[in-house]
């Protein structure tokens, strides 16, 4: 919509010269953060605050923690109006949240009762889930960077994300996330087993690829036929799902029968069955 476009630009104009200078301690630019988190929730079919949001989220951070003056934290209220100021202020508690289980000692992570606690904690912290939504996104563009520019990944920000960031994810039902940021994440906290994994899944990927286009199209079809109107797409599994099967049923790469997947969206629960 127009005036969607239009509140995004504005929200992009002024946070430009305020965030290009200043970086995170990955060493992304604070602006380069901002604009691929607000792309992720865009792909997401995120709303326009949610967008305007990840775009300002640093803005009313004050001095120290991210470098911009804590005077223009009044004015996010004032420039985009009281949700967008609401949702912004959400995502820096859950952000500090998060660094307070960063900061945790590495036992606290290691019992799986803290890690749901943890993940309790950050849904109630959310008032709003859009919130949630920009912290998940946040996130996955840490990782994206990192990964793009080679850049070294601190292992306990890997272990949270596979802890606590992808369940959240998984939880709400945004499976794209959580397949990427897990990927990301064990690429960080065994890039060997990765790298292994990955080679094996490229050995067959052409083979596997026109299998799965045949069956979407033989799936498709069928269902037409029937009168179901349905949306088939199908994905070799990700890498980390396949470490997991591998390593919980002691079982070699050979021996896994499941490294595609399908999805079948129908219309309503009944279509289904």
């Amino acid at each position: 919509m127009p005036a969607d476009e239009s509140l995004l630009q504005r929200a992009l104009d002024w946070v430009t010269p305020l965030l290009s200078e200043q970086v995170t301690g990955g060493g992304e630019t604070l602006l380069a953060h901002a604009l691929g988190s607000a792309q992720i929730l865009a792909a997401m079919q995120a709303d326009a605050a949610t967008r305007v949001a990840a775009l300002l989220m640093f803005i009313a951070e004050p001095t120290g923690a991210s470098g911009v003056k804590a005077h223009v934290s009044n004015t996010v209220a004032d420039r985009f109006g009281p949700e967008i100021a609401q949702l912004v202020q959400g995502t820096q508690a859950l952000s500090r949240l998060g660094s307070l289980a960063s900061g945790a000692s590495a036992g606290a992570l290691d019992s799986t009762d803290q890690k749901e606690m943890l993940r309790k904690m950050l849904l109630a912290m959310a008032a709003d889930l859009r919130i949630v939504l920009i912290r998940l996104a946040s996130r996955l563009q840490t990782l994206r960077w990192l990964a793009a520019e080679k850049r070294p990944c601190d292992p306990m920000l890997a272990r949270e994300t596979l802890d606590l960031y992808t369940p959240l994810a998984n939880r709400l039902g945004i499976w794209q996330i959580k397949w990427e940021m897990e990927d990301l994440a064990f690429r960080f906290t065994d890039p060997q087993r990765y790298k292994d994994i990955a080679k094996l899944l490229e050995e067959k990927r052409i083979e596997r690829e026109q299998f799965i286009a045949q069956t979407i199209e033989q799936l498709a079809q069928g269902l037409a036929a029937r009168g179901i109107v349905s949306e088939v797409s199908g994905r070799p599994k990700h890498i980390y799902s396949i470490h997991n099967k591998m390593r919980t049923k002691q079982l070699a790469f050979s021996e896994l029968y499941d490294v595609r997947a399908l999805r079948i969206i129908v219309q309503d629960e009944r279509e289904c069955y």
